[in-house]
């Protein structure tokens, strides 16, 4: 009798071991299903990630590679201070090239005042008008640094160089200018900033 209840017994465990790996098997397919599925939702998601960058990478060389070529194929893309200086024939002839330069960038700072005055709120337009003052400080006392340094030693070379280095101040000053104008422009344009 006892060895029957050990056979049961045993037999008993031994449906139950099978019983076990059984689901222990579906388990392990129903894992691997889950795993899969969560996979496949991974690698979907990251793919239409990469689509997305892709494609905006894409739209921004694009449009960075048209406004390139639309300069260099450009008719008249030499300065008029390129011309001057193709024809100057002294040293002179060289800094009043760079003089009417620097009065040229002076013109166009003029201008990006005027657009970004009137396209910018009267609120926004203030900031740039604070920083437009700040910045006329600054580079008036560069250019007494540069007066002092440069401008009054010996030689028309520290002439030549003083007059490039206050073309160099407007010119900073003039791409800070374009470049804040433009990308205003692309936010409104984008309806990122409303008019």
């Amino acid at each position: 009798m006892q060895n029957k209840i050990i056979i049961c017994l045993l037999t008993v465990l031994i449906i139950l071991n099978f019983f076990s790996l059984f689901l222990n098997k579906k388990s392990i397919k129903l894992n691997n299903r889950l795993i899969t599925i969560t996979n496949n939702n991974y690698e979907n998601s990251i793919n239409k990630e990469e689509k997305l960058f892709r494609k905006f990478s894409e739209s921004i060389s694009d449009n960075i590679n048209n406004k390139l070529d639309n300069y260099l194929n450009s008719k008249d893309n030499t300065s008029k201070e390129e011309i001057c200086l193709k024809n100057a024939n002294s040293t002179d002839e060289i800094i009043n090239c760079t003089k009417k330069a620097n009065e040229e960038l002076q013109t166009e700072i003029s201008e990006y005042l005027k657009l970004l005055k009137k396209d910018m709120p009267a609120n926004e337009y203030k900031l740039i008008t604070e920083s437009q003052n700040a910045w006329k400080i600054s580079a008036n006392k560069d250019r007494k640094l540069i007066d002092k340094y440069i401008k009054t030693k010996k030689g028309k070379k520290y002439k030549l160089l003083a007059a490039n280095q206050y073309k160099i101040i407007t010119e900073n000053r003039s791409n800070f200018l374009n470049d804040i104008y433009y990308q205003y422009i692309d936010l409104i344009e984008n309806h990122e900033i409303k008019e």
